[in-house]
């Protein structure tokens, strides 16, 4: 790449992620408080660690199974250097989503061409759930971010078969499993790929242990968390069964067909952005029969994750505060798949004229609603 193509794309990339964050910032002196009362509660138990650092919470019943304390131990330092309560937070979700833009960035770039890499953000960076939750209290930028970075580098090494990209995938998501239960989906999916990939290219284990120390490294939390859960509370599930009951009682799911329920990611997915949603599904259908290998991997991985989710969904698990923000990872995981499409228009004779106006329509109703 030569210096002036360098300082191009350092300049269009530093331009989109600047006007991400001063939109951000727009959307935060506007008065937004949070996504819903897990804020206000992650706040408490941020304040709990500065007070008295824990391993694990035990003062605020139930929240204390549920939630991991990953980002209480991180924002709980942050707010022991800092003072300040709501800065802390905010800015760890700040950082964390302009990093996570910036993965995302590469790995649509990685999957497909820079062109792609910049309408993918674009198309998922702006999004009001994506904006909302950059600025709330929550640890889910922090969760996306491992996950994209997950993805990225487990691409890299798709292409070159370097370990250290292979050692940089499991380490991510291995984070991804300390923030969210739902990357132990990913997690799992990555693990039995290199199950199968170590069995199918008959590997010696002096020759290739690498594989199988990357595919133990992102189960060292999981591990770790259903030990406690039998240790403290006599079943290695303990948080899943409290969820399921948590959510059943206040959602009444028992009298809801289980096919209903398990369409529910896909309507929440469609709730989050319809238009990206439908562009995406679209997109699929153009584009699957010309996939590489490594992008049809990428995307059975993604699609897989959603199956089981579906299967979550029927069995009972989910949430009663602001569901949205659970499929969109989907979504952002997807758009690069969107966004290829769009930069194939692009190249087309006047299809640039199409592509300007769509994303036009996209970003206006995105600023819109945010």
């Amino acid at each position: 790449m030569s210096e002036s193509n360098n300082k191009q794309y350092f300049f269009w990339l530093l331009l989109l992620l600047t006007s991400y964050f001063i939109f951000q910032m727009l959307v935060y002196k506007s008065g937004f408080s949070g996504v819903s009362g897990d804020d206000f509660f992650r706040a408490l138990m941020t304040y709990e660690w500065r007070e008295s650092p824990y391993l694990v919470s035990s003062s605020f019943g139930l929240i204390s199974v549920l939630w991991f304390p990953t980002h209480f131990w991180i924002t709980g330092l942050i707010y022991s250097l800092t003072n300040n309560l709501v800065i802390s937070l905010t800015g760890v979700s700040i950082l964390f989503s302009l990093i996570g833009l910036f993965i995302l960035f590469h790995l649509a770039k990685t999957l497909f061409n820079r062109q792609t890499g910049y309408i993918t953000i674009l198309l998922a960076g702006f999004l009001p759930w994506q904006i909302w939750l950059g600025i709330s209290m929550t640890e889910m930028t922090m969760y996306f971010s491992s996950i994209l970075a997950g993805f990225m580098f487990f691409i890299k090494w798709q292409k070159d078969r370097k370990p250290y990209q292979l050692f940089l995938s499991s380490i991510s998501f291995l984070l991804a499993t300390m923030f969210r239960p739902e990357g132990w989906l990913f997690e799992g999916l990555f693990s039995a790929y290199l199950a199968i990939f170590f069995i199918r290219n008959r590997m010696h284990l002096s020759k290739r242990g690498y594989v199988i120390v990357s595919m133990i490294i992102p189960c060292l939390f999981i591990l770790s968390w259903i030990t406690y859960n039998f240790t403290e509370f006599g079943s290695p599930v303990y948080f899943l069964q409290i969820n399921k009951t948590a959510v059943q009682n206040q959602l009444q799911l028992d009298a809801v067909t289980s096919y209903i329920n398990g369409l529910k990611p896909f309507f929440l997915m469609l709730i989050v952005s319809p238009v990206l949603f439908l562009l995406t599904i679209l997109s699929l259908v153009i584009c699957f029969c010309s996939l590489k290998k490594n992008q049809r991997n990428y995307l059975i991985f993604i699609l897989a994750q959603l199956a089981v989710m579906v299967a979550a969904s029927i069995y009972g698990a989910g949430t009663t505060a602001a569901p949205q923000r659970y499929v969109l990872i989907n979504i952002i995981l997807l758009a690069p798949f969107a966004a290829y499409i769009l930069n194939l228009l692009w190249n087309k004779r006047y299809g640039y004229i199409a592509v300007v106006f769509f994303l036009c329509i996209h970003l206006g109703i995105n600023g819109f609603k945010s």
